[in-house]
Order: C-alpha cells, then structure tokens, then sequence
C-alpha cells in the first residue's frame, strides 16, 4: 500500500493469506485477504466494527473421549433420540485455525436432530427485539457424509427459557467436504419477546439408518449485524467475547497534489461479498472536508445492491444518482470526477456516466475509501485506487471503468 496513506485499526484482525492460512494482523496492520478455499487475490479488507459473542472460538479446553469434555463454554451435544453416541475425536488444526474433530455414530432409534450449541445454555447470548444476527462457523467433514440426512446452521431467537423464533440455513451437505469451508446464516429483525440469540449445529439423522461421520469444527462466531465478517478471536488462550475494531483508510488531497476544490479523477476496483443489509450503508469512495458536511460519495445504499452517486453541501445529503447494480462476491470498477465547480460525474463497469451538480466548491482536504467520517463501514474490499489530476472525458472516465 502505497505510504502516503493513512490505514488504522484499533483492535487486532484476522485475514488469510496467500496459501489459505488464518494470519492475525496487529492493530493499524492492513490486511490483503485471500480466498482461504481457491487462494484468490481479494483485495484490502476493509470492516465495521464488529463483536464475537461466542467466548471460545478457538474452541479451548476439550478433551477426547466419548462423549469427551467439550470445549470451555460449550453446551452438550443434544442427541434427541437413542441409540446415537458423540465422540471427541482430538482437538485439531487446519490452516492455523484451530478446533475439535467430532464423531457421531450409532443407529438413530428415531428420525431426529442432533444439535450442538456454541455457548454454555440454551439461553444463547443477550439480544434484544428488532436487531439482526449472523452466526458463522468453519465445517470440514472427514469422512461418513452420506450417513445423515442434513447437516444445517441454525441462529435462534430464545425467551423464556425456550424459542421466540429461528432462521435456519438450508442444508450444507452438498457444500460440505475435507476442506474446511465458513457457512454463515442470518436472522433478521428479533421477535417482541426476544432476550437472547443461540448458534448452534443441526444434523439430521433417520430412524433405523446406521450413522458414522466423522467432521471438524472451527471458528464458531455470533455477530450483531446482517452480514458476515472476518473471524473475531480472543488474545491468546482467553475466553471472553471479543471485538474486532473498524478499518479506517484515507489520505490527504494535497498529499495527492489535489487542490481544495477536489479537481480530480479518481478511479477504483472493489468487491463486495454482500449486498448493504437493511439499514446499513457501504461507502466505497468519499471526497470531503473532515467532515460528512460537505463531500461527494459512492456507496452501496442499505438494502440494495446497486452503487449510488451523491453530493452533499451544509450536511444536506441530495437524492441518489444510481450509477450502476454490482455482482456479490464479483469484482467491479468504479469511476468519479469532480470538475472543481459542483459537480460531479461516476460511471461503473464502462457504462454511461450519471451526475449531480450543487456540490462543495471549497474546503475538501481528504480521500476515503471504504468509510465515511460517521462509520459506513464498507464490509468488502478495495484492490486498486488511481488518482488522475487533470479530470478525465466523460468518455474517458466510461473507459477507464471497463
């Protein structure tokens, strides 16, 4: 990254690297994450702040046998039916993750769900009415897959000492094989009578049918929030939940020999692995005056998949040019010039240019990228950013973005 930037982050961080391996970054550390399962470039991860409810997601303290002692503050394995038995195979490592391999095995006496909670009760974690939660976890299965009838994550509103509400994922068995893949599930806007959120395995067994698998389990993880994020872990050998602060990344008009009218082209490559969840934006590129006042920005609008173009003067945000609809998990290319007298021109992906006019003339100081000053967090990447100084065509800047 090129120096002249300023990247900070408050907290540790978690990444993976070129060959698939789980890194941690130390605080103000920028991480260039790679796809852990195809090893592709992503690009710099840029992340809101975000809280791992789950206390143990190294997954400390077991010890094998059958059943074994689970991991510090997990809850037993509820078996549902006779006949079925849990054994603790060995606590294991994968990539520098780390983690427990189980294995269920028997013949159900009846057709049921096996589950296994990722905290110490029922009760789950405390969650309150309205908000959003995603659970997430690592699952390699060793062997005996076709043994069970469904293999699912489940995140579940408690109340009362029982169940307010789920959101259970579909089932895994098709995606699930020895290489250790992250399944994640959400539950949106918590029934009225919720006080805590559980996370949780679900795996079908049927009656009468002899049942041998053998799986891995890692880097469990319960997050506020409608979106996935990077694995959030504890210091060391502690057990506690644990926050991962957010990224922040900008740099200096003038560093960049941008004068305070902003005059420039600006063009970036970026990826979003998800869609802006309801009541969340994802800014991806803001020119300002230190403040959210007076800038011009692309972002990804809450609850929409398509990238917006705005401009605000005296905090007065205008309506949204639509400057293009983005692929989750796809590359894009984005474009925006500022002419220096209020307005502002962006093109995604070659297509037609939108615009706004009206916008700050005087007083901009800096470039963000993945942020707002309030936050925004961009929950993505950014993998290349170029500065063009004398403002590119129209026509130009379509074909930039190509």
């Amino acid at each position: 990254m090129n120096p002249r930037f300023t990247y900070t982050r408050a907290s540790s961080a978690t990444y993976f690297d070129a060959v698939g391996a789980l890194q941690e970054a130390v605080s103000n550390q920028p991480r260039f994450d790679y796809d852990p399962v195809t090893q592709t470039s992503l690009g710099l991860l840029i992340e809101a702040q975000r809280t791992n409810v789950v206390t143990n997601p190294r997954l400390l303290g077991a010890v094998a046998g059958t059943p074994g002692t689970q991991p510090t503050d997990f809850g037993s394995w509820n078996l549902s039916t006779s006949g079925l038995s849990i054994q603790i195979v060995q606590s294991i490592t994968y990539n520098n993750l780390t983690g427990v391999r189980y294995r269920l095995f028997g013949t159900a006496a009846a057709t049921a769900t096996v589950s296994n909670l990722f905290s110490p009760s029922s009760s789950g974690f405390t969650a309150s009415p309205g908000q959003n939660w995603t659970g997430s976890v690592f699952i390699a299965v060793a062997s005996g897959l076709d043994t069970v009838n469904n293999f699912r994550l489940n995140t579940s509103a408690r109340a009362g000492g029982g169940t307010a509400g789920s959101s259970t994922s579909g089932s895994l068995i098709s995606s699930l094989s020895t290489t250790a893949t992250r399944f994640s599930q959400t539950y949106t806007n918590l029934p009225g009578t919720t006080t805590g959120i559980a996370h949780q395995l679900l795996i079908g067994v049927t009656s009468g049918v002899a049942v041998d698998i053998t799986f891995d389990v890692f880097g469990p993880q319960l997050e506020q929030g409608s979106c996935v994020t990077s694995l959030i872990l504890p210091p060391g050998t502690t057990i506690a939940a644990s926050t991962r602060s957010a990224d922040f990344l900008s740099i200096s008009l003038s560093t960049m020999g941008v004068g305070t009218t902003g005059t420039c082209s600006l063009v970036c490559n970026g990826m979003l692995p998800q869609s802006a969840p309801s009541g969340i934006n994802q800014s991806i590129l803001q020119v300002d005056d230190a403040s959210d006042n007076n800038r011009y920005l692309l972002r990804n609008d809450a609850a929409t998949s398509s990238i917006q173009l705005y401009r605000a003067t005296s905090g007065s945000l205008t309506s949204a040019a639509t400057v293009g609809a983005f692929t989750t998990r796809s590359q894009f290319k984005l474009g925006m010039t500022i002419d220096g007298a209020g307005g502002v021109v962006a093109s995604m992906n070659g297509a037609s240019v939108v615009s706004q006019t009206g916008g700050p003339t005087s007083g901009l100081t800096t470039l963000r990228l993945g942020g707002s000053v309030a936050g925004d967090g961009l929950n993505g990447y950014i993998d290349r950013m170029a500065c063009y100084l004398d403002p590119v065509t129209n026509t130009q800047l379509e074909q930039l973005t190509k």
